[in-house]
């Protein structure tokens, strides 16, 4: 789900815990994607607060690499792109003029 939203799963609150052969932050820039997403999306249950089922969200196929090395590189390039991304948020809109 998109960061910014608010959404409940079965009614609880589930958290996603990467194992020994993935890299977190490969597997959070690689559910921050549009495409899977998306796929999140289709299974969404529309009401007051929106929700999907663990039993469904676990046989979402996500597009994701096993190779471990991949994922850490993969992983840091997001990680540093999302911080410098907050740093150049940060700066005066004036010092970012160029000459």
């Amino acid at each position: 789900m998109d960061s910014h939203e608010e959404a409940a799963i079965a009614q609880n609150i589930v958290a996603f815990r990467a194992k020994k052969s993935y890299v977190s932050n490969f597997l959070y820039a690689m559910f921050s994607t549009e495409i899977n997403k998306k796929k999140a999306e289709r299974i969404v249950m529309g009401a007051v607060q929106p929700s999907i089922k663990v039993s469904q969200l676990i046989n979402v196929n996500y597009a994701v690499t096993k190779n471990i090395n991949e994922q850490s590189r993969i992983g840091s390039f997001f990680s540093e792109l999302d911080h410098l991304i907050t740093l150049h948020q940060r700066m005066p809109e004036n010092s970012l003029k160029y000459t």
